[in-house]
């Protein structure tokens, strides 16, 4: 029996009808699939709605992977360009789109930056000329291109401490030490320089705390989450250098440009964190020491 031409034929027409209609696509395709006659099917076998959608998610998921992959490519060449980049911006980039940091802490370096930017504009005198010196001071790293991951923390803390202090407090004397509220790490101020951070001071008081704690000191009391605190912030503050862990100066001193190191301030700081470590029991103080 000869159907097949007329089969096609009513198939192609059922098309066309539910197309006007305004039926889905999907009713089209049930109806193509649907055999006509007993015993009579129009050539292969039609895939059944559940399997088309399934192979369009399939493509779909293929499409993202590989735009992911595209994206990460362009990253990573975004990143091999930015190695010759001598600017803050640029160091900072480069730091994320190497996942040294996070986007949420990109976003809040650059904040940092460009708010410092800012207000050194709107400042004038000595105000202007101290936020000024550590704007230079990053400037002049990232330059050098010496501004490194394990260097952010400790350089823009120095940033924003110093906008904190000179768009808001009075004007220090040569030499003063300053904290700020809910950080225990101590600061310097140098003429001409602005507030740097004092490593030397900051590790001189987390030995007192520690002291008090292993009874080395009775004049004071054991403040364990004081300790714990001090010594948490200078190992995050502590700079990768030769394969080991410094705390570094951020001013020029003498001949020497930032960032150096002191024989005195890391002895001084390494006791201080095995200090830490006997009088607390936490094995990262005793690590960081070595």
């Amino acid at each position: 029996m000869r159907l097949r031409p007329f089969v096609l034929a009513v198939a192609l027409i059922a098309v066309a009808v539910l197309a006007l209609r305004g039926e889905s696509e999907s009713d089209a395709v049930l109806a193509v699939a649907a055999p006509v006659a007993q015993g009579e099917r129009l050539g292969p076998p039609t895939p059944s709605v559940d399997a088309l959608l399934a192979a369009r998610a399939e493509a779909e998921a293929r499409a993202r992977v590989a735009q992911k992959r595209r994206i990460a490519a362009a990253r990573r060449a975004e990143a091999r360009r930015l190695r010759r980049s001598r600017s803050v911006p640029g160091a900072l980039r480069r730091a994320w789109l190497t996942h040294a940091i996070s986007r949420r802490e990109y976003d809040r370096l650059r904040a940092t930056w460009w708010r410092a930017n800012r207000d050194v504009q709107r400042l004038s005198g000595i105000r202007r000329t101290e936020l000024g010196a550590v704007i230079a001071m990053a400037s002049q790293l990232a330059a050098a291109r010496i501004l490194t991951p394990s260097r952010l923390e400790p350089v823009f803390l120095t940033i924003r401490r110093n906008r904190e202090f000179w768009t808001s407090r009075p004007l220090p004397r040569p030499g003063a030490r300053v904290t700020f509220r809910g950080d225990p790490v101590v600061f310097e101020y140098y003429s001409g320089r602005g507030l740097a951070i004092q490593p030397l001071a900051s590790f001189g008081k987390a030995n007192a705390l520690a002291g008090a704690c292993l009874r080395l000191a009775q004049r004071y009391p054991c403040r364990p989450a004081a300790l714990r605190r001090l010594l948490e912030r200078m190992v995050a503050l502590g700079s990768e250098r030769g394969g080991f862990l410094a705390w570094e100066y951020l001013i020029a001193f003498g001949s020497g440009a930032p960032p150096w190191i002191s024989a005195m301030t890391q002895a001084t700081g390494a006791q201080a964190l095995a200090r830490g470590r006997r009088a607390l029991g936490d094995v990262r103080f005793g690590r960081a020491a070595r």
